[in-house]
């Protein structure tokens, strides 16, 4: 029982404090003796609320506090002035999903130790913000927003500021005329329309500005954005993903033989992020811009995500990207891959997550077949410079990961956006993507450096013999059939699986 009695003897390992009762609190105080506390509870019950009052009577051991208030607590907001000189985090956060809302103002005063604030709250106020703080997080959920020349000053005392993220505040005036000195300011995350994020870093004076996270509510002035952005980058970013997360699905076919995801998918949010970075990109690897864009409900299939992609290929800086990922990024016709994989002249990696994006390779297949017509013809060859290949001429390594080999991807109906269902291109030309990849793998004049297709499913000994002859390949499989069917099909053989889908037999 050694290691019992280790855990018993380190302080470190109570100084989160459990509020499931009394005696469970007093265990986490009396075993943390010589550990700074942390204060974390949701304000719902009223055994809580006074658990977390008797712990807040005690400042000088507490170093970090996280509230969620789920029901108004007047006393727990009292005891919030400390002082705290230990105080390192202060998180206050209003439960946006209760029915009622909560008018609390908790007082942030100047704590000596307090680098990270983060403030969510209902109610438009601002908290006079200690000088000090390294990582500003407010969020307003409420009716009215602060004032401009309100918030602007307070923002101005924040001189060792490394990350700022905003939301729910009002625009800055067209008049405005001071900027907001920031000097050792990072990272940047902000939400709004366009314009208005376009005010705002354009109000910054921030020279070690470097990532930015924003959150698009339409698609209005987004090539002034775009300027503004590639403007504050001290030099182009080397690596880039694009994610897209799916919404709720509409209609009755939620499982279709011939699809990974139901019929009718909506697209909610597009974004460029390195939110996921651990688990869907390397990590020697690191993501430098995050651009998302929130796309309205009524908004369907290929017009909003034509207008996105038309807008990302604007960027000035894609030239440079040596490592690009897409996660589930389908629904993309290869007409409008082609501008996009144009500009991306020195791409060496091109990472593929979750739904297989068929338009990409197509544009890419067709570019190899124009260029095999065109040397067919007798035509004047491709210098080997570009490796035969006017698109991703630099590319050496793919990866595919998490994607169902055995699946098209997926198609808005050509007609009015409201014409379902949606067609996949296996509906359109019996091609699956597996296939479809290995044809594009045969057909480049200068084989990969490396193949690597990890954690996939759909495909047969045949399809992975196919695509290991094409590089240095790694096949596998994980406990997950994409929502098609239930648990029995992952203990299939793959010649099962295959005929399962109605996958086209190998020869």
């Amino acid at each position: 029982m050694a290691w019992r009695q280790i855990a018993l003897d380190t302080p470190p390992l109570w100084s989160h404090i459990v509020f499931k009762s009394r005696a469970w609190m007093n265990t986490c105080l009396e075993r943390s003796t010589t550990s700074l506390l942390v204060v974390a509870a949701d304000i719902r019950l009223a055994l809580v609320e006074t658990l977390v009052c008797d712990v807040l009577k005690m400042p000088d051991r507490i170093a970090r506090i996280h509230l969620k208030f789920s029901v108004p607590s007047q006393r727990v907001v009292d005891l919030l002035p400390g002082p705290f000189p230990h105080l390192t985090h202060l998180s206050i956060e209003h439960d946006t999903w209760e029915v009622s809302n909560i008018p609390v103002k908790p007082d942030v005063p100047p704590f000596p130790a307090l680098r990270s604030l983060f403030l969510r709250t209902n109610v438009s106020y601002l908290p006079p913000l200690p000088s000090q703080l390294v990582s500003l997080e407010i969020y307003y959920t409420g009716w009215g927003l602060v004032p401009w020349d309100s918030f602007a000053p307070a923002l101005c005392q924040l001189q060792q500021l490394h990350e700022l993220k905003l939301s729910g505040f009002s625009d800055p005036p067209s008049s405005y005329a001071r900027q907001i000195p920031l000097p050792v300011l990072r990272d940047l995350h902000v939400s709004g329309s366009p314009k208005h994020c376009t005010q705002f870093i354009e109000a910054l004076d921030s020279p070690k500005l470097r990532r930015f996270n924003l959150h698009l509510s339409n698609f209005d002035n987004l090539p002034a954005l775009h300027r503004t952005v590639s403007l504050r980058m001290p030099k182009p970013p080397k690596c880039m993903m694009i994610d897209r997360d799916n919404g709720c699905t509409a209609g009755g076919n939620d499982f279709l033989l011939s699809t990974p995801f139901a019929a009718n998918v909506h697209c909610t949010t597009v974004s460029m992020t390195f939110i996921y970075a651990n688990e869907r990109w390397p990590r020697d690897a690191a993501l430098d811009v995050c651009l998302s864009w929130i796309v309205p409900s009524g908004v369907h299939g290929d017009p909003a995500l034509a207008t996105i992609f038309a807008a990302l290929s604007e960027f000035v800086w894609l030239e440079h990207l040596e490592r690009l990922g897409f996660y589930n990024w389908s629904g993309i016709s290869a007409a409008l891959w082609r501008p996009f994989l144009d500009r991306l002249a020195g791409l060496r990696t091109l990472t593929v997550n979750d739904s297989p994006p068929a338009g990409l390779f197509w544009a890419l297949l067709r570019d190899l077949e124009s260029m095999h017509d065109v040397s067919a013809s007798g035509a004047e060859e491709v210098g080997t410079d570009s490796g035969g290949c006017a698109l991703l001429p630099a590319m050496q390594t793919i990866k595919i990961i998490g994607v169902n080999c055995g699946a098209g991807s997926w198609l808005p109906h050509p007609r009015r956006p409201a014409a379902l269902p949606t067609h996949s291109y296996f509906d359109l030309d019996n091609t699956r993507f597996l296939e479809l990849l290995i044809c594009y793998l045969e057909l480049r004049p200068s084989p990969l450096t490396k193949l690597v297709v990890e954690e996939c499913f759909g495909y047969t000994g045949a399809g992975e013999a196919a695509a290991a002859a094409s590089g240095e390949c790694a096949l596998g499989r994980v406990g997950y059939d994409g929502g098609q069917k239930g648990y029995e099909a992952l203990n299939m053989s793959d010649e099962e699986r295959w005929h399962e889908e109605a996958v086209i037999l190998w020869e």
